[in-house]
């Protein structure tokens, strides 16, 4: 579209009243009178400050085309009034901000108008980071004066960044891995690092498709993304059966970035365990009878402190058939009633958080400090007889404690039966 003017805007908004379809009558149609004022006015402040607003100017006019064509269908209409509704309040907030400071000012505008431009090119990850990026802005823009105010947006800044690179065809490090191509259930893991010029941007994201017999879809994403020792954790759930209908939610965490991601899974019949490494080795790892035993290790002080373990449906129903507990260096690790909990990076304590996903349970251990770690996840059943053996003791002792105690239990219960067939019990 040709650009225009602020004045060929306020142009065909005085004729906006009258023009509208039955449909928008009414309080709805005052509502869109009000965001398009709204959107206008903020507009014709922020070129008078000297930013160029074409890019916007044209979106406003393209809602307002739309919304009074009487063939727009009505849940477009809806959209469209969400949308509008949104841009409205955003740039309300850029020139909030001009007004405290223009250089912040300057820079939030930035930010809010590369989301937009990149949103419309964006897919997958590039996707999840640009829809992150205007989460944070909407944060950080909510509470200007705050401390952390332009950090965070100069973490949107590094993520948009990171986008610009992936379609451009920079070199980026990425593995992708997919599941259920055939079946109802279709699921798309990315492993992602971006270099960008003010931090490397890690990413673990999957997309999980489910399709009932009803013709439901469900799309499922989840994105991990590290940078330095910030994470974000993005979660988002669309549902389509007539008409779609999207939640979202983001939680942020500082001093607990991603060690590594770790995945285990049985192929035929085959138990395997995949990883990704990035400042936590995994030194060596075991299958045993209901455990999985993992020695994890790190020198680095600033280390992630977060390691992402994927189990699938078929390893936890052939193997952790039961609920799931765990144990660090012997000892519990405290289940978190919520994933902020684990996020927090303020524990002194190894902390886990467990969430159902389509392919099967995720875990998100936290360690609070790095050197070797004997790390085994197992059913609560399995673990009962774990005694807690120092660190230094050696690796392959919590092993023989948990054998000596179980063979101790077996052993009590034959003599228990032995007795009680001679007492005649």
């Amino acid at each position: 579209m040709a650009a225009v003017t602020l004045a060929s805007i306020l142009l065909v908004f005085s004729s906006l009243t009258l023009a509208y379809p039955a449909h928008s009558l009414g309080t709805e149609q005052r509502k869109i009178d009000e965001d398009l004022r709204t959107a206008l006015a903020n507009l014709a402040r922020l070129k008078e400050a000297g930013l160029n607003v074409t890019y916007f100017e044209n979106l406003v006019v393209q809602a307002e085309t739309q919304l009074k064509d009487p063939s727009t269908q009505q849940h477009s209409i809806t959209d469209l009034r969400a949308n509008l509704a949104k841009l409205s309040n955003q740039l309300q907030k850029v020139v909030n901000i001009f007004g405290r400071d223009a250089e912040k000012g300057f820079k939030a505008f930035t930010v809010l108008i590369d989301v937009y431009v990149l949103k419309a090119k964006a897919v997958g990850i590039a996707a999840i980071l640009v829809d992150t990026a205007e989460q944070l802005f909407e944060q950080t823009t909510a509470d200007a004066e705050g401390p952390s105010w332009a950090a965070m947006l100069t973490k949107a800044e590094t993520l948009l960044e990171g986008v610009k690179s992936i379609l451009a065809g920079k070199p980026i490090s990425i593995k992708v891995t997919r599941t259920g191509e055939d079946e109802g259930e279709q699921t798309e893991v990315s492993i992602a690092s971006i270099p960008t010029s003010k931090d490397m941007v890690k990413v673990y994201f999957t997309e999980e498709r489910l399709r009932y017999q009803n013709n439901t879809t469900v799309v499922s994403k989840n994105a991990f993304i590290n940078l330095g020792n910030t994470l974000i954790i993005q979660r988002q759930t669309v549902k389509s059966v007539q008409f779609p209908s999207e939640e979202k939610e983001i939680h942020l965490g500082d001093n607990a970035g991603i060690g590594a991601v770790i995945s285990l899974s049985r192929v035929s019949n085959k138990l395997q365990l995949d990883k990704t490494e990035y400042d936590v080795t995994v030194q060596s790892y075991s299958f045993e009878q209901n455990l999985v035993r993992l020695v994890l290790t790190s020198t680095r002080e600033d280390a992630g402190k977060l390691v992402i373990i994927d189990v699938d449906k078929s390893f936890m129903k052939n193997y952790l058939p039961r609920e799931i507990t765990v144990r660090v260096d012997g000892y519990p690790a405290v289940l978190s009633q919520t994933v902020t909990e684990v996020l927090s990076g303020t524990s002194e304590e190894p902390k886990y958080f467990l969430a159902l996903t389509g392919r099967g349970l995720q875990i998100v251990l936290y360690i609070p400090h790095w050197s070797t770690k004997v790390v085994i996840i197992g059913s609560s059943a399995s673990l009962a007889f774990q005694i807690s053996i120092p660190n230094v003791v050696g690796e392959n002792m919590e092993w023989w404690a948990t054998t000596i105690a179980a063979a101790g239990l077996v052993s009590a219960v034959i003599v228990g039966k032995l007795l009680g067939r001679r007492m005649g019990w």
